[in-house]
């Protein structure tokens, strides 16, 4: 418990009630009062109690409709409401409770009673907002971790890329010409083996630059780097859809200035992973593809018209595809990483809206 005293407000229209409620409570904890229903929002919001002891029967607005307001409003909704009423019925017992009250105690009521109850649910609020605050802490740190790998990812990509171009990539280009030169030497008179051979080995080198090369697009992209985010969605999603049944529409304009470099790879790999997901799974025949900036965040959004999922049954078989299972993890945690979040909003036979937001 903190050092100085928790703030209680009773707000009850019966004045012995008010009277007995402070004489009991008064020497512990600061207690306001309120007798009028209507004030009570425009109170705790200007001033938010610790907990609030909370009469039903009331002229105007009742204690239920007072509860459901406050707990509708995020910023009060933490606040402990314990009813202390007349009503001694399971029914509206179970009303209360389901509004989000903390306790229920009818009256009469014993003063040691509701002193007790109080001091429990206190301590209870004090413990939850402990353990939400260490939650708060060790979630900014893994963020802080997270976003560090992310940008250790994002140099070792870079490095990779560039190993694959400067060295392997020139050697492969290397051997083919020697190839090629051998060939031209060598004349009609080889055997056709040896000039079998000799094909075989250059398709074999175009072969394997063709695919390092669509290797390091996938890594990272030269598009992304040389023209932005968007240009590099577009050169991805053309490439991908070259030989399926989908049209890909590119909506929206790069963010300016342009984010790190570690968040525009995230982006891109979040993307490349969606997408693969809508190829293989959503025998969708469009899907669009927005960025934009919004709120001071960086969105992409990536919609599709395919199949969807919204029943437990599709659920259960979209885990087996992957788009609620191990690739929408990886997107999640990508997001995360650098400090975003994703989102995938379903439904069957409507498509899947697949978004991510991430602070500038």
């Amino acid at each position: 418990m903190s050092e100085s005293k928790p703030t209680l407000l009773v707000v009850d229209d019966a004045a012995i009630n008010v009277t007995m409620l402070v004489e009991a409570l008064g020497k512990d904890y600061i207690v306001r009062v309120s007798t009028d229903s209507s004030s009570v929002l425009n109170s705790v919001t200007k001033d938010p109690p610790d907990m609030i002891l909370l009469d039903i029967i009331m002229p105007g607005m009742d204690g239920f409709e007072v509860c459901r307001r406050i707990k509708d409003n995020p910023a009060l909704r933490s606040i402990p409401i314990i009813f202390i009423t007349a009503l001694d019925d399971n029914t509206e017992e179970a009303r209360g409770l389901e509004l989000g009250a903390v306790d229920y105690i009818t009256k009469p009521f014993n003063p040691a009673i509701v002193k007790a109850r109080v001091r429990n649910h206190l301590e209870l609020k004090e413990h939850r907002d402990h353990l939400e605050e260490l939650v708060k802490q060790r979630t900014n740190d893994l963020r802080l971790v997270t976003g560090r790998l992310a940008e250790t990812e994002e140099h070792q990509l870079k490095m990779i890329s560039r190993e694959l171009h400067d060295q392997i990539g020139q050697n492969l280009n290397t051997v083919g010409l020697n190839l090629a030169v051998i060939r031209s030497l060598i004349g009609d008179s080889t055997p056709d083996l040896v000039n079998s051979c000799l094909s075989d080995s250059v398709h074999i080198i175009k072969d394997t630059s063709s695919r390092i090369r669509n290797l390091m697009a996938d890594m990272r992209s030269p598009v992304l780097d040389d023209y932005g985010l968007l240009a590099a969605l577009r050169d991805y999603s053309e490439r991908s859809c070259r030989y399926v049944d989908l049209k890909t529409v590119i909506k929206g304009k790069d963010v300016s200035p342009r984010p790190p470099a570690y968040i525009d790879n995230a982006l891109y790999r979040i993307a490349q992973e969606a997408l693969t997901n809508i190829i293989k799974h959503a025998q969708a025949t469009e899907v669009i593809i927005t960025l934009m900036e919004r709120n001071g965040k960086v969105v992409l959004v990536l919609e599709d018209n395919g199949r969807g999922y919204d029943d437990e049954i599709d659920r259960q078989h979209a885990r087996s595809r992957k788009v609620n299972g191990w690739g929408l993890i990886t997107m999640k945690e990508r997001a995360f990483a650098v400090g975003g979040n994703c989102r995938v909003e379903s439904r069957s036979a409507a498509g899947t809206r697949v978004t991510v937001e991430v602070p500038l």
